[in-house]
């Protein structure tokens, strides 16, 4: 059953399960000038006394962000998404005046946290939290998250990275508290890995018992890896400079008593998943039998390095085609980025005018552009647009060279394609 921390005075404590719940306001302990630390079951936090419940039409909202950007907490809860990648959803027609409760996703060792965040309209008192997990208790007693009360006791209604920061707080005590569970097993290799890389402050640790049995997961963030020229080439900024792009992660799991190879999976940037899933080389190099995590960590970096400067020369020299193209077409019409790089030129030879798109995609350029063409008054005899089959193309060419050839190419069909009444 998931657990909720209240925390009494200056503080309580923040995140979200699955059950429709809230906490009414007289089953909150008295907040006084000492601190208390009270666990209270998730079936507490019921429908209060004469509300409806959220499947009543009267509270039937779908559009939750209208409802974020409305709560007094939506600049609260912004940062919490870019700093930390944590999404909120505004929980319906189950709390009372006094409280805002939210359900949070939090991304952690390739899987999704659901915690409830509970937090006071007033903005006096520090949030609480709901766990999906029963014997986590980060202000038990016995814990040594001594970071997480100095933060809780800092809590500023105004600072709006205030809840990001007791966030961060509570999931190095989640990280601590995993690590504890993990120390307790008899796993050499698995103390092993732990020894050597879970001392790490960016390493997340989870550890999963169900019907599969028992996991241990490590999240890695990668150093190392700059991607600013590859999302520059894929997403020119508009104005400014590029927002920050969040790291790639790399995801591996150890089956608890065995030697089997673990599961390993690399994360990737939102901003650059698209474009890496194009691509035929896997970014996940091989895991031998003798290695460890430490070991690979590197190995998976630089082979991510070398994905990256690969891609950043091909998408080079798609660029200086189309740059080639307009210095004997004229400037593109529209001219479009990303995994596929597309150009859109009026085109005009010997008396004939026509649209010209052009499309250059992942696999340049032992692929070839695509082309097609439109009569700008009118449509062509086979519909709106007549693709064009260049078939003499050798991606040895330089880049100035296949603009050259393309160049050569349009010269001879645009004749034929006027005689055809294709254009």
């Amino acid at each position: 059953m998931p657990m909720l921390m209240t925390v009494t005075d200056p503080f309580d404590q923040t995140e979200r399960p699955s059950s429709k719940a809230t906490a009414e306001r007289n089953k909150l302990p008295h907040r006084n000038k000492s601190i208390h630390l009270r666990i209270v079951s998730s079936r507490e936090l019921t429908t209060a006394p004469g509300r409806k419940s959220s499947t009543s039409s009267e509270y039937c909202i779908t559009d939750f962000q209208k409802m974020v950007v409305q709560s007094k907490w939506s600049f609260h809860l912004d940062a919490l998404r870019q700093k930390l990648g944590v999404w909120a959803n505004p929980v319906l027609g189950t709390l009372d005046s006094t409280i805002e409760c939210f359900d949070l996703e939090l991304p952690w060792c390739g899987r999704t946290l659901n915690w409830k965040a509970l937090l006071d309209s007033s903005g006096k008192l520090a949030p609480d939290f709901v766990f999906d997990e029963e014997m986590f208790f980060p202000l038990s007693p016995y814990s040594v998250n001594s970071d997480l009360k100095v933060t809780l006791r800092g809590w500023k209604p105004a600072d709006t990275e205030g809840l990001t920061a007791i966030v961060s707080a509570v999931l190095r005590a989640f990280r601590s508290h995993h690590l504890s569970k993990m120390k307790a097993l008899s796993d050499s290799r698995l103390q092993f890995e732990l020894d050597t890389v879970a001392t790490e402050g960016n390493c997340e640790l989870l550890l999963v018992d169900n019907f599969n049995g028992m996991k241990a997961h490590f999240g890695i963030k990668l150093d190392g890896i700059d991607v600013s020229e590859l999302m520059d080439l894929l997403h020119p900024p508009v104005y400014g400079s590029q927002p920050a792009t969040p790291p790639f992660m790399l995801y591996v799991v150890f089956p608890v008593g065995s030697s089997s190879q673990p599961e390993i999976t690399i994360k990737v940037p939102p901003s650059l998943s698209t474009f890496f899933a194009s691509m035929t080389t896997s970014l996940t190099p091989a895991w031998s039998e003798n290695t460890c995590l430490a070991e690979y960590q590197p190995s998976a970096v630089d082979s991510i390095n070398e994905q990256i400067k690969l891609s950043l020369k091909r998408l080079q020299n798609r660029s200086i085609v189309i740059d080639k193209l307009s210095e004997s077409l004229g400037h593109a019409l529209e001219r479009g980025f990303g995994v596929k790089e597309t150009a859109l030129y009026l085109v005009a030879f010997g008396g004939t005018q026509f649209l010209l798109f052009l499309e250059i995609g992942a696999g340049f350029p032992e692929d070839k552009p695509s082309l097609s063409v439109q009569m700008v008054r009118r449509p062509t005899s086979d519909g709106p647009f007549t693709t064009l089959a260049f078939n003499r193309w050798s991606p040895r060419w330089s880049p100035t060279e296949m603009a050259k050839r393309l160049i050569s190419f349009l010269k001879e069909e645009a004749p034929k394609l006027r005689q055809n009444n294709d254009i």
